[in-house]
């Protein structure tokens, strides 16, 4: 799927856990976040593989911003 991440024109929101030592963030997300410019990549410092559990409101702002730019398209 990497060779066509260029292409994509969705709004993108990623969430990642900088200390993520399951899917490294240099894995997926930043190759994400480098390849297509809709990408809005949240680091999460210091948090691992599941942000979702600890870190609820920033994944809610996450949606949220999607949320708001999808409804701008």
């Amino acid at each position: 799927m990497m060779p066509d991440y260029p292409s994509l024109t969705l709004p993108i929101e990623s969430v990642h856990g900088t200390a993520d030592t399951t899917v490294g963030l240099e894995i997926h997300a930043a190759p994400l976040a480098r390849d297509v410019a809709s990408d809005h990549l949240v680091r999460l410092e210091g948090l691992g593989h599941m942000p979702h559990q600890v870190a609820t409101q920033d994944v809610v702002a996450a949606v949220d911003r999607l949320t708001a730019r999808l409804a701008g398209r």
